[in-house]
C-alpha cells in the first residue's frame, strides 16, 4: 500500500502546486509573476515562479485564451501576431500550449500584454511522481523515509520524498555545521561543501578581510587554522543527515540533495570543547550572514555546563542576523523542564530544541524531554550516516535528530528564500504529525517533524501573513485573551467566530483525540485595533491546559484583507500554546530573620534538601537587609547552597555567607558559575548548628549575631536551595560499632565509602539486621556497575563473628552479592569490605589488611515472615541402608512427596545410609533436593541414585553453591529407582548391604522428591534426526504429509525429517503449506545426505514465508528433508534438540520426484581392510566429504580387528576424522589412528570432548596417501602393515566421518585476488582462517559473487559460536570498492552476519576480517590495522533472481541481523575441529 499512498500524496502536491501557481491576468506592460533570470540554454530550466524554485519547459508556455473575446481562434491570432517559429497545441477547454522558440521575455511579454482574449499565461512546468534519489542506500535511510524497515512503522519519517517533489534543495543556501569539523573530502559531501567565494585559496592572505586567513571552508576553532577536519566521527555523521549529495548512485542521500554545508569546528578529537570555542563559531557564522553570505541555519548536536550570559547573547545575535539555531535537547533522559539542558534551552526566538524518535514513534530511551521546552521529535535513533574516511555509520542520539530539523529550514529557505526565522520556526512546529510518545506534557507541540507539510506552509503567497501569535509556547494564567498580528488590515466581514477556532487538548495533551474541547469565542470579543492587529476576548480566563488555535484562510468567508485575498493566499494557519500554573515556590521565611537568634529553621525532621524563596530588602533594615538560616550538620556532612536570582530576572546580585554557632565565618562566596549568583559547599569539621546569610553584594561584612551592616547592598528577590549529605556511617568497623539496619517493607539502603574512616584501605563498614527462623536476606553491592573504585567483598557473620557466607563477584561484575537463609533467629552482621581485605576478623576494628576503596551502595531486602508448612512426617524407620528396606518415597502414581530423615541415628553410626525407593515411568523427571544446612541442621549431605540392581546412574554432592545436595534424572526405561542419602565422607556405600567406605557428616535432613511426565508427542514424533526420519513413501512420484513443529519433546527447537531414496538424476521437489493457509508457523526448509551434510537450503519463497525447494540428485541414496520454524535453521541433523528455538505451528509438505529409475549405489566394501593394502577406500579423490559404516569385530580378528581407509592429500591440506559410536548407542569404544604411505603413525585420538568417541583433526606435511584406522579401545598398538593387533579391544559398529578442508584460499586481499565463489544449488561454504596470510592480523577475506538485480545474498559467519578466537567484521564492496553494508556482531553473538539486496546487476566483494580492522581498503592489500585473528566458516546462499520483494529483504543494502539463528550444528562444530588448533592469536575484548 506504499505505492498508493505516495501516489496520493503526489496527486496532492500537484493540487497544491497548481492552487499556489494559479494563473494570473496579465496587465499591459506586465509580465508574469516570475523571475526568469536564471533560464539558460537547456530542454529544461530552473527558475523562480512565484517565490518558489520550480523546473519548467524550455521557450513553452501554457496560455487560457478566449476566443468568444478575441473574436478569432488562438492559432489564427498567433499566425497574425506571433513571432517566428511560434507554434500551437490544442489543450481543450480553452487552453493552448504555446511554443516561443528564441523568443525574448520583453518580447513576450509585450505580446501577451497587449493581444486580445489572453487570459493568463504561466510556464510550462516539469510534473513528475514524488523524487527518489538513486543512492543505493537510500533504504537504510528510515528517518526519510519508512516503510516499517527493521520493524519500524510505515510513515513514521519527515515525509522527505513528499518534500523534494517541492525542492530538493539549494547550494545557495548555506547551513553551519558547528561540531567536531565535517571530513570536506568526503566523495558523498565534497560537492556540498561551502566555498568561500572571497577568499583565494592558499595565498596567505585574508583576502575578505574577515579576519580568518583562507578559510576557504570554514574555521578550526580547535586548533585555530583553517582545516576543520574531523577526527571524530560526529560531525560528518550530522552533515551527511543534513545534506549529503542526491542522487550521485553513491551512499545516501541529505535531507537537501544540493546545499553548501559549512564546518565550523569547536569540538576537539575526544568529542570536548569550549564554551568560548562555540561562541567564536556562532559568531564566524553570523559575521558571514552580516557580510552577505546566505547562512541560514546554524545545527547544534552538542551541550553541556549551565547557563552561560554571553552564549545566550552570541545566540540571539545570531536570531538578529536571520539564522535559525537548531539545538539537540539532549541524551540523559531528563525532563529539560526540570533540570535544563543548553543550549537546548536558551529561551530565544530562533531557538529549536529537538527530541529524538525511533522508528516505530517512540521516545528514544535516552531522550531529553519537556513540555515548555522540547519543541518537537525526529528520527535519531539507528540513524546511518557519512563518517570520516569515506565511511558510513549508524549513531543514535538526539545529535541525529537535529540534523533532520536543521536540513528542513535549509528546503524552506530554497523554496522561499525571503522566508524570516519567525516563518519558517512557525512552518516546522505548526506542521508536526501528533506522535501520542511525544504527548502528554512530553514536548510543546507533540509530534514530529513532517519536511513536506513544513515547505507547503512556507510558500510564498498573495493574502495576509500572520506575523504573531500571542501567547504562544508555555505561559502561566491568567489568559483572557489572545492577539493575533497580520502583515496588513483584515477585512471587518470576516472578523467572524467561525474563523478563530480554539481547541483545548484534553487530558491526553494531544489533538485530535475524543477528550478535545472545543473553546468557544463570540463575535462580539473579536476586535481590530489598531488595523492588522485582532484581540480576542475570553472572558475569565483558560484554564490549565494545551491549545490550538486555527485561523480558518479557506471556505466562502475566509479571514481575508481589504482586496478580499484570503489568508496565506487560502490556507489556514495553525498555533499552539500552553497554560500552565506554575508549581509555587515554598513560603518565604519570615523577617524578622537578620540575625543567629530569629534565623529561619532550614533541614529539619530529617530532611536532607529544602528550597526556600525570600527578598533583600523587605526587612527593617532596607538594602542592608539579611536573611539567615541555621541547620544542624554532623562532622563529616556536606552541605551545598545555591543562590537563584538574576538568572531568574532578579535585580539581587547575592552574596553568601556561612557561620558556625559562635557567629564566626567558615566559608563565602559572591558570584559563581560565570553568573552574579552565589553558592557555596562546606564539610562540617565537627557537629553543631550552622548558619547561612544571604545578602546584597556591597552588604557583605554585617555582623551575623546583631544582623547590623554598616553598607548598602543590591536587593531583590530569590530562591535559595540546600543539599545536605547524609550522616557518615563511620566508625563502624567492628561488631560492636554496627549500624543497625531498620527495615521500611523489608528494605533499606546505605550509600557509603570503604576508606573514609580511620583505618584507610583497611576500612570496613558493619551493619547488625535482626532475622527470624527461615527467613531470606538478600545483599546487593552496587559499586564498580556505577563506576566507583570499589571492587567490594561481602561477608554475613552470626552474632558472635563466626562467618556464615561471603561473596566476591556476583552476576558477572566486580560487585558483590549474597543470599542467606537465617536457620534461627538473631542478629546477624553484614560487612562490607574492599576486595584484599577479605579475612578481617568483625571484633577488632583496623585488623584486616589493604583493600579496595571506593563510594558503594548496599541494597538490603528481607523476605516476608511466613511460618513454613510442617514437612509430611515420614519417619524412615531404621533399619533403611539396604535396597531391600528402603523406604518408599515415590509409588506408582503419586507425583511429589516431602520426607524428613536423620543421617547417624542407624546402626551403622556416622557410616548411616537412608535408602528410599521411587516408582517411575520411560521419560520420567525424577527431580531431588535435600535441605539440610538451609534449615541449620549440621548434616554435609551426599546424594546418589541407583537403578534396581544397585548400579550407580548419578550422584551429586553440593549444589546451587551451598552444601546441600540435588540431582535431576530422566529415566531411560520403567521401573523401581533407589534415591540414596549419606554424609559427605561416606560416599563410597554399597547400598545392596549398607556398608560404608568411611565416616561421613550426620545430621537431620528433608528430602524433597517432584516426578514429572514426560509431554505427548505428536503423530510422527520423534523425528528429529536423520536416525529417527519418517520415510516417505512416494505414489505415482508423489507424497503429502502433515505435521506441528512444536509437538515434540524438543518444542520451539522441534524440527521433523523425513527420508526420501533418490536414483542419480531424479529431481526432487518439496513444498511446504503454512502461513498461506493460516498457520502460524513460518518455516525453514534444508537437504541432507546421508552425512548430514547440508546440500540446499530455503526459508521463503515466492514473496511468501512458505519455503520451497528444488534438488536433483547427482548420486542415488537416501536424502533426507528437515522442516523446522524460522529462527532454528542452523541445527544438527544428528542430534535432536541441537537448534534454536523458532517458529512453530501446523503444516503440509508436498513431495514430488520426477525421473525414478536411476542405477543402484556402490555396494559397500567389505573385509578384509586390515592392512594398508587391503584398504577401503576412504575419500574418492573428487570427494571433500564421506560418511562410512562399518563394524570392528566382523573380520577374521575377531576383538583385534581394524578397518583401515586409504585417500590422497595435498601438503597443508587439512583432514577431520571423526568416529561416531557411543553417541549412536553402539558398545564400540573407538580408537583413530592415521598413518603415512610408509604406515608411520602421523596422528592419534582416544576419547574426544569427553566422549568414548574418536576425532582427529590432522594437517599433511606432504602430499601423498594417507590411512585412517579404526580399531576398538585396548587394541591401539597394531601395525598397519600387517593387521595384527597384540591385544584384544572393544568392538562394536560405527560410522566414520571424514572431510578434507580445501586448500587455503591465500592470497585473497584485494579485489583483484578475491576467491571466486561458485554457488551450486544457490549456496557455498568456505572454511578458512583470518591471520594466516602474509599481513597477519591486518589479513583480509575477500570473495567475488556474482548478483542478478533482485538478488538477494546473505553473508554468515561462524567463529565464536564453535570457540575460535575470531571475532569476526563483514563487510560488502560494489566492484569499485565502494562499501554498500557492514556489520560487526549479530544476534547476541560476536559472529557477524549480513544481507544484501542487489539493485543492479554486477559483481559484489564480500570482506571478511578481525574486529578493529574494519576500515581496510578492499582495493589495497594490508591496508588496514591489526584486528582479532582466528578460523571460520562463510556460508553464502543466493536467492533466486526473480523480481519481487522477500519479507525480510524489501530494501538493497540493509545488514540486517535481527532474524539471525545464533545455533551451531554438530557438522559447523566437525569442520571446525581442525581450525581451532590454528587460532595462535586470540584478540582482545573490546
Amino acid at each position: 500500500m506504499r505505492e498508493d499512498r505516495h501516489t496520493a500524496k503526489s496527486r496532492s502536491r500537484i493540487r497544491f502546486l497548481r492552487r499556489r501557481l494559479a494563473s494570473e491576468r496579465l496587465e499591459s506592460r506586465s509580465m508574469l509573476a516570475a523571475d526568469f533570470s536564471g533560464l539558460s540554454a537547456g530542454l529544461v530550466d530552473r527558475i523562480d515562479w512565484q517565490g518558489l524554485a520550480v523546473d519548467a519547459y524550455q521557450d513553452q508556455w501554457v496560455v487560457n485564451f478566449d476566443s468568444k473575446q478575441a473574436g478569432q481562434p488562438f492559432a489564427s491570432l498567433i499566425e497574425t501576431s506571433g513571432g517566428p517559429g511560434w507554434s500551437v497545441t490544442e489543450l481543450g477547454g480553452g487552453f493552448h500550449s504555446l511554443a516561443t522558440p528564441g523568443t525574448g521575455i520583453d518580447t513576450l511579454s509585450f505580446w501577451a500584454a497587449s493581444a486580445p482574449g489572453i487570459v493568463s499565461v504561466e510556464p510550462d512546468f516539469v510534473l513528475a511522481p514524488t523524487l527518489v534519489p538513486n543512492d543505493p542506500s537510500l533504504s537504510q535511510l528510515w528517518g526519510l523515509s519508512n516503510s516499517g524497515q527493521s520493524g519500524g512503522v510505515a510513515d513514521a519519517d519527515i515525509d522527505a520524498p513528499e518534500a523534494w517533489r517541492v525542492t530538493t534543495g539549494s547550494r545557495s543556501v548555506v547551513i553551519a555545521v558547528i561540531d567536531s569539523g565535517v571530513d570536506v573530502n568526503h566523495p558523498d559531501l565534497a560537492a556540498n561543501i561551502w566555498r568561500n567565494p572571497g577568499e583565494i585559496p592558499g595565498n596567505g592572505v585574508d583576502d575578505d578581510g574577515n579576519g580568518f586567513v583562507d578559510d576557504v571552508s570554514g574555521w578550526d576553532f580547535v586548533a585555530r587554522d583553517n582545516t576543520p577536519e574531523d577526527g571524530n566521527g560526529h560531525g560528518t555523521h550530522v552533515a551527511g543527515t543534513i545534506g549529503a549529495v542526491g542522487n550521485n548512485g553513491r551512499g545516501i542521500v541529505g535531507v537537501n540533495w544540493e546545499v553548501s554545508i559549512l564546518p565550523l569546528k569547536f569540538l576537539d578529537d575526544s568529542g570536548s570543547g569550549s564554551t568560548s570555542a562555540a561562541i567564536a563559531a556562532i559568531n564566524y557564522a553570523t559575521a558571514l550572514r552580516t557580510a552577505g553570505v546566505n547562512v541560514v541555519a546554524s545545527n547544534n548536536s552538542w551541550g553541556g555546563g549551565g547557563y552561560s550570559s554571553a552564549l545566550n547573547t552570541a545566540i540571539a545575535r545570531h536570531n538578529d542576523a536571520g539564522i535559525m539555531f537548531i539545538a539537540a535537547a539532549g541524551n540523559e533522559a531528563a525532563n529539560n523542564d526540570s533540570i535544563p539542558s543548553y543550549p537546548a534551552n536558551y529561551d530565544l526566538p530562533n531557538v529549536i530544541s529537538v527530541a529524538a524518535l525511533d522508528r516505530s514513534d517512540r521516545l528514544a530511551s535516552f531522550s531529553n524531554y519537556g513540555r515548555t521546552s522540547v519543541d518537537l521529535g525526529a528520527p535519531g535513533v539507528s540513524i546511518y550516516s557519512t563518517t570520516p574516511g569515506n565511511g558510513y555509520s549508524t549513531y543514535s542520539g538526539t545529535s541525529m535528530a537535529a540534523p533532520h530539523v536543521a536540513g528542513v529550514v535549509g528546503l524552506l529557505a530554497a523554496a522561499n528564500p525571503q522566508a524570516t526565522v519567525a516563518e519558517m520556526r512557525a512552518a516546522i512546529l505548526d506542521t508536526v504529525v501528533p506522535v501520542a510518545a511525544l504527548g502528554s506534557g512530553r514536548t510543546v507541540t507533540g509530534g514530529r517533524l513532517n519536511a513536506a507539510a513544513a515547505l507547503e506552509r512556507i510558500a510564498p503567497v498573495n493574502g495576509p501573513r500572520v506575523l504573531s501569535v500571542t501567547p504562544s509556547g508555555a505561559v502561566p494564567p491568567p489568559v483572557a485573551e489572545i492577539q493575533a498580528v497580520f502583515d496588513e488590515e483584515i477585512l471587518g466581514a470576516s472578523l467572524v467566530a467561525a474563523n478563530f477556532q480554539l481547541v483545548a487538548a484534553g487530558g491526553d495533551a494531544i489533538f485530535g483525540t475524543s477528550d478535545d474541547v472545543p473553546v468557544a469565542i463570540s463575535g462580539g470579543g473579536i476586535l481590530q485595533s489598531p488595523a492588522g492587529t485582532v484581540t480576542l476576548s475570553l472572558g475569565s480566563g483558560l484554564p490549565d491546559d494545551s491549545y490550538r488555535l486555527t485561523l480558518v484562510g479557506t471556505g466562502a468567508n475566509p479571514i481575508r484583507n481589504l482586496a478580499s485575498e484570503a489568508l496565506l493566499g487560502g490556507g489556514d494557519a495553525v498555533f499552539t500554546f500552553i497554560v500552565d500554573t506554575p508549581e509555587p515556590p515554598p513560603p518565604a521565611p519570615f523577617e524578622p530573620n537578620d540575625t543567629l537568634a530569629t534565623a529561619t529553621e532550614a533541614l529539619v525532621g530529617g530532611a536532607n534538601e529544602q528550597v526556600f524563596s525570600g527578598v533583600i530588602g523587605d526587612g527593617a533594615q532596607g538594602s542592608r537587609d539579611v536573611d539567615l538560616f541555621s541547620m544542624v550538620l554532623v562532622a563529616g556532612q556536606t552541605v551545598d547552597v545555591e543562590v537563584v536570582a538574576q538568572v531568574s530576572g532578579s535585580d539581587l546580585d547575592s552574596y553568601l555567607r556561612l557561620f558556625n554557632s559562635a557567629g564566626v565565618q567558615l566559608a563565602s562566596n559572591d558570584d559563581a558559575g560565570g553568573s552574579f549568583d552565589s553558592s557555596l559547599a562546606y564539610t562540617a569539621n565537627a557537629t553543631g548548628t550552622y548558619y547561612v546569610g544571604v545578602s546584597g553584594y556591597g552588604n557583605s561584612l554585617y555582623a551575623p549575631a546583631t544582623g547590623s551592616g554598616t553598607v548598602a547592598g543590591s536587593t531583590g528577590d530569590y530562591v535559595v536551595a540546600f543539599s545536605r549529605t547524609a550522616a557518615p556511617l563511620e566508625p563502624n568497623d567492628s561488631l560492636a560499632q554496627a549500624i543497625t539496619v531498620v527495615p521500611s517493607a523489608g528494605t533499606a539502603s546505605f550509600e557509603a565509602i570503604v576508606g573514609d574512616g580511620a583505618y584507610g584501605s583497611r576500612d570496613v563498614d558493619l551493619f547488625a539486621v535482626d532475622l527470624v527462623a527461615s527467613q531470606e536476606l538478600t545483599l546487593t553491592i552496587v559499586a564498580a556497575a556505577a563506576g566507583s573504585s570499589l571492587d567490594s567483598y561481602l561477608r554475613l557473620f552470626d552474632a558472635t563473628g563466626q562467618q556464615l557466607a561471603a561473596n566476591d563477584d556476583g552476576s558477572g561484575s566486580m560487585d558483590s552479592s549474597l543470599f542467606y537463609v537465617a536457620a534461627t533467629a538473631g542478629r546477624f552482621f553484614i560487612g562490607v569490605s574492599g576486595y584484599g581485605n577479605s579475612v578481617y576478623s568483625p571484633q577488632t576494628a583496623g585488623s584486616g589488611a589493604a583493600g579496595s576503596t571506593g563510594s558503594y551502595r548496599l541494597d538490603i531486602a528481607l523476605s516476608e515472615v511466613v511460618p513454613p508448612e510442617p514437612p509430611t512426617p515420614v519417619e524412615p524407620g531404621e533399619p533403611n541402608d539396604t535396597l531391600a528396606t528402603a523406604t518408599v518415597g515415590l509409588p506408582a502414581g503419586v507425583g511429589e512427596a516431602d520426607l524428613v530423615g536423620l543421617i547417624g541415628d542407624g546402626a551403622n553410626g556416622t557410616s548411616d545410609v537412608d535408602l528410599f525407593s521411587v516408582v517411575l515411568g520411560s521419560g520420567d523427571v525424577l527431580e531431588v533436593a535435600v535441605r539440610a544446612q538451609a534449615i541449620g541442621s549440621s548434616l554435609d549431605s551426599y546424594l546418589r541414585l541407583f537403578d534396581a540392581n544397585g548400579r550407580q546412574l548419578i550422584a551429586n554432592d553440593d549444589f546451587g553453591g551451598s552444601f546441600d545436595s540435588g540431582l535431576a534424572f530422566t529415566a531411560p526405561a520403567a521401573g523401581t529407582y533407589f534415591v540414596g542419602v549419606s554424609g559427605f565422607g561416606n560416599a563410597r556405600y554399597s547400598p545392596e548391604t549398607g556398608e560404608g567406605l568411611g565416616a561421613g557428616s550426620v545430621g537431620a535432613f528433608e528430602l524433597v522428591l517432584r516426578r514429572t511426565e514426560p509431554e505427548p508427542t505428536g503423530p510422527l514424533e520423534p523425528n528429529d534426526t536423520l536416525a529417527q526420519a519418517t520415510v516417505v513413501s512416494l505414489s505415482a512420484g508423489a507424497a503429502d504429509m502433515t505435521g506441528i513443529i512444536g509437538d515434540g519433546d524438543e518444542g520451539r527447537r522441534d524440527v521433523d525429517l523425513f527420508a526420501v531414496s533418490l536414483a542419480v538424476g531424479d529431481t526432487l521437489t518439496v513444498d511446504v503449506s503454512a502461513r498461506d493457509a493460516g498457520s502460524t508457523l513460518d518455516s525453514y526448509l534444508r537437504l541432507f545426505d546421508m552425512s548430514g551434510q547440508q546440500l540446499v537450503v530455503n526459508d521463503d519463497f515466492g514473496g511468501s514465508l512458505d519455503s520451497l525447494i528444488e534438488f536433483t540428485a547427482t548420486g542415488a541414496g537416501t536424502y533426507f528433508v528437515g522442516l523446522s520454524g524460522f529462527g532454528n535453521a542452523r541445527y544438527s541433523p544428528l542430534t535432536a534438540g541441537s537448534g534454536r528455538p523458532g517458529s512453530t505451528g501446523s503444516y503440509s509438505l508436498a513431495f514430488t520426484v520426477i525421473g525414478l529409475g536411476g542405477p543402484d549405489p556402490d555396494p559397500v566394501p567389505a573385509e578384509p581392510n586390515d592392512t594398508l593394502a587391503t584398504a577401503s577406500i576412504g575419500l574418492p579423490d573428487a570427494a571433500a566429504e564421506a560418511a562410512l559404516a562399518g563394524v570392528i569385530g566382523d573380520g577374521a580378528a575377531g576383538t583385534r580387528d581394524v578397518d583401515l581407509y586409504s585417500m590422497s592429500l595435498e601438503a597443508g591440506q587439512l583432514l577431520n576424522a571423526s568416529v561416531q559410536a557411543r553417541v549412536d548407542g553402539s558398545t564400540l569404544d573407538s580408537y583413530l589412528r592415521i598413518f603415512d604411505a610408509a604406515g608411520v603413525q602421523v596422528a592419534s585420538n582416544d576419547d574426544f570432548l569427553g566422549s568414548q568417541d574418536s576425532t582427529i583433526a590432522f594437517t599433511a606435511t606432504a602430499s601423498g596417501t594417507y590411512f585412517v584406522g579404526v580399531s576398538g579401545y585396548g587394541n591401539s598398538q597394531y601395525a598397519p602393515g600387517t593387521g595384527t593387533g597384540t591385544r584384544t579391544g572393544s568392538t562394536g559398529f560405527y560410522t566414520l566421518l571424514l572431510g578434507r578442508v580445501a586448500l587455503p584460499l591465500e592470497p585473497n586481499d584485494s579485489i583483484a585476488q578475491a576467491t571466486v565463489v561458485v554457488a551450486a544449488n544457490g549456496s557455498a561454504s568456505y572454511e578458512a582462517l583470518i591471520g594466516d596470510g602474509v599481513y597477519g592480523g591486518r589479513d583480509v577475506d575477500l570473495f567475488a559473487v556474482s548478483l542478478a538485480a533482485g538478488q538477494t545474498l546473505t553473508a554468515d559467519v561462524t567463529a565464536r559460536d564453535v570457540g575460535s578466537t575470531l571475532d569476526s567484521y563483514l563487510r560488502l564492496f560494489d566492484a569499485a570498492g565502494w562499501e554498500l553494508a557492514s556489520n560487526d556482531d549479530a544476534g547476541g553473538s560476536r559472529d557477524s552476519y549480513l544481507q544484501y539486496t542487489a539493485a543492479a546487476a554486477g559483481t559484489y566483494y564480500v570482506g571478511l576480517s578481525g574486529f578493529r580492522n574494519s576500515r581496510y581498503s578492499p582495493t589495497v592489500a594490508g591496508s588496514g590495522v591489526t584486528g582479532s585473528t582466528g578460523s571460520y566458516i562463510l556460508d553464502l546462499t543466493l536467492s533466486p533472481s526473480y523480481t519481487g520483494s522477500s519479507s525480510r529483504a524489501l530494501f538493497a543494502a540493509t545488514a540486517d541481523a535481527s532474524n539471525r539463528s545464533t545455533s551451531t550444528s554438530a557438522a559447523d562444530l566437525f569442520r571446525m575441529i581442525a581450525l581451532l588448533a590454528s587460532d595462535s592469536n586470540p584478540s582482545s575484548g573490546r
